[in-house]
């Protein structure tokens, strides 16, 4: 996914965490050697903080959770290995039903063809929005709004409504 989209996801995600699952990430503020952030309003806030300080020592970006970049970096040199597949997002929103026939196909899953449209619906964010409470258990209850929260959009390009090009 575009980088910028996965900031998006993880600010809509950071600010809509419930004062109880803020404080349990608060718990281990001793072991990572700094508070858990608050939000701030402003995304733009958020990215210049996401993008320019790690979490972790090996990290330059990505606080407080991971680099996405270094995460991409650690599988990039084995996508020519048989067992490893890259997806990405776009290609999903594109082409759902392309991109699972893929996968099923990586994985040596034989699918009905009569099983396709369901699966492709039930795949789709507006059903697993909807059914976001059967899958997420407790993750769910992390979020205020539960699940729906947590899989707001599902579109790429919103972050070209909040950052600017000093951002980027």
């Amino acid at each position: 996914r575009d980088l910028r989209d996965v900031f998006i996801s993880l600010w809509n995600h950071h600010r809509n965490y419930t004062d109880e699952a803020l404080d349990s990430f608060r718990a281990f503020d001793d072991v990572a050697g700094w508070r858990y952030p608050d939000c701030p309003d402003n995304p733009g806030d958020f990215w210049r903080e996401w993008i320019s300080r790690g979490a972790f020592p090996w990290e330059h970006d990505g606080y407080p959770y991971w680099s996405s970049p270094h995460h991409l970096a650690t599988w990039w040199p084995y996508r020519h290995l048989p067992n490893i597949l890259f997806v990405h997002y776009n290609d999903l929103l594109r082409d759902i039903e392309g991109e699972i026939r893929r996968i099923a196909e990586f994985l040596e899953i034989a699918v009905p063809e009569t099983a396709w449209p369901a699966l492709t619906h039930a795949v789709s964010i507006d059903t697993l929005r909807n059914n976001a409470g059967s899958f997420m258990g407790r993750h769910g209850k992390s979020f205020k709004g539960g699940g729906k929260a947590f899989l707001n959009k599902g579109t790429n390009g919103r972050w070209c409504q909040v950052l600017d090009d000093d951002d980027m």
